[in-house]
């Protein structure tokens, strides 16, 4: 039924690629061959695998590269495809027998391909130290004093559970006091905690209430009365038109030297601490969040 569709819109596949659970028997492939005028070696199976990194492999056994080298006019002068470290790579992932348990904090954790490229980024960053990923997610407005107790009791367990938090970016106030709590329950328990966007702000906010002695430090994204407001809205950005304005690219960050430096006991002299973490660097190039930035 795909490729009648296809067809009626005036194309016609070169390529059937066919999903499925078990590999396609070659009684399939004749089949789908005379019923959609593709030859049967051009009729893939892409079947179910221990996991996706299998997949190109399993398409490269079936030839496809020669199906698209031919199909380009490459011919002999295509090379065979080093999958070496790339199939290392996918057997590994099967062979893992070390688990690193990851707590999401966050606010769409009922849409978690909101969280598409922070899972991928994370399941990878696992497979590099030879670890399986085990990511639990919690609801940051189950961490907050207005959540049943069941939810909150629920949420705060997985956090004592984990080996670390993991807070994503995201708009808007709600949950926004959840994840100031997880990150003054990380900072005060050390356990690991990595802030993205969003989740990098929430750390300033917190550390400024709970460690500077300010209560009611915010962020303007949330309050634009603030009198002294910890994360602003950047001056570059356009706040008329929201379409295409958002900041793309990393921003230097100017590291400046601390004149109240005790050198002896730091053993850094003249120099701050966000200097002596950069390797004692005078600017850092980063990307932190495209509309709103650190005051």
């Amino acid at each position: 039924h795909g490729v009648k569709e296809v067809r009626s819109l005036g194309l016609s596949p070169d390529v059937i690629v066919c999903r499925a659970a078990e590999r396609l028997l070659p009684s399939t492939q004749n089949k789908i061959s005379v019923f959609c005028h593709v030859h049967p070696s051009h009729v893939l199976s892409v079947h179910d695998c221990s996991n996706i990194y299998h997949v190109p492999m399993l398409l490269i056994e079936q030839g496809l590269h020669t199906i698209l080298g031919n199909h380009f006019g490459f011919g002999d002068s295509m090379p065979e495809p080093d999958l070496g470290e790339w199939s290392r790579m996918a057997h590994d992932v099967d062979a893992f027998d070390s688990v690193v348990k990851i707590a999401l904090v966050g606010k769409y954790t009922g849409l978690q391909d909101s969280y598409l490229s922070v899972i991928k980024s994370l399941k990878h960053a696992s497979y590099a130290v030879g670890k399986s990923l085990d990511l639990v997610w919690v609801e940051a407005s189950d961490l907050e004093a207005g959540a049943t107790v069941e939810k909150r009791t629920a949420a705060w367990a997985i956090l004592e559970d984990v080996h670390g938090v993991v807070v994503p970016g995201g708009f808007g106030v709600r949950g926004v006091d959840g994840k100031v709590h997880a990150a003054r329950y990380c900072r005060e328990t050390k356990k690991p905690y990595l802030g993205v966007c969003l989740g990098f702000q929430v750390m300033v906010i917190e550390f400024a209430r709970s460690v500077l002695g300010v209560p009611k430090a915010d962020s303007a994204e949330f309050d634009e009365a603030l009198e002294d407001p910890f994360i602003v809205f950047m001056p570059e950005v356009d706040r008329e038109h929201m379409g295409g304005t958002m900041r793309l690219g990393a921003r230097d960050t100017l590291l400046k030297t601390d004149p109240f430096a005790d050198a002896e006991s730091a053993n850094v002299p003249n120099c701050g601490l966000a200097r002596a973490l950069y390797g004692f660097a005078d600017r850092v190039s980063e990307r932190h969040r495209h509309r709103y930035e650190v005051n």
